[in-house]
């Protein structure tokens, strides 16, 4: 998350008014982030998702920290989604 947001400075800026239909917000989603430094040794991503419209609503913020964590592959064009036990059940296979 720090990396993302130290090369292109107007993610913030651009972000930091939005929220989800739920109302979480990029204060909320890089909390973790900025509350814990991590260890020098150990790259820690930094930034959670508070609700999977995030993904979407903070996408300028999470598609570079996802496609660091993922070794440059690109992210899904949409998250998959489950309702019920039976479609997490699904998504796990």
């Amino acid at each position: 998350m720090a990396v993302a947001l130290k090369a292109d400075p107007s993610i913030y800026s651009g972000l930091r008014s939005k929220r989800t239909s739920l109302g979480v917000s990029l204060a909320r989603c890089i909390k973790p982030g900025v509350d814990s430094r991590g260890h020098p040794m150990i790259k820690m991503v930094g930034v959670v998702a508070g609700d999977a419209e995030c993904y979407e609503t903070f996408t300028e913020l999470f598609d570079p920290v996802l496609r660091a964590l993922h070794g440059g592959a690109e992210p899904p064009a949409t998250a998959p989604q489950a309702s019920s036990p039976e479609d997490c059940a699904a998504l796990a296979t």
